[in-house]
């Protein structure tokens, strides 16, 4: 498992003003699954009491954004994988 100080320099690497894919390849793999739970976390987390800030049932509406947000994480997972991969092909 990764300490508090290698997911925060994992995460200053994410904000830096470079393309996604490029930081993303110089992450080491093995931060990648802990960085997304914790994304997946504050997000699963937030959007209940968002919801619930505005006055709106939280257990109705969190499901269609977390599956949207799932969705297009696992997408970018996806492209990120790919596009890191066909370098390896030419």
């Amino acid at each position: 498992m990764a300490t508090p100080g290698e997911i925060r320099i994992a995460l200053d690497l994410l904000y830096e003003k470079r393309r996604a894919a490029s930081t993303l390849r110089e992450l080491p793999p093995e931060l990648l699954p802990e960085i997304f739970a914790a994304l997946a976390g504050a997000l699963g987390a937030a959007i209940p009491l968002t919801l619930k800030a505005l006055k709106q049932d939280p257990a109705v509406g969190s499901g269609v954004f977390v599956t949207t947000l799932t969705d297009i994480f696992g997408f970018a997972v996806f492209l990120g994988i790919a596009s890191a991969l066909i370098e390896r092909l030419t």
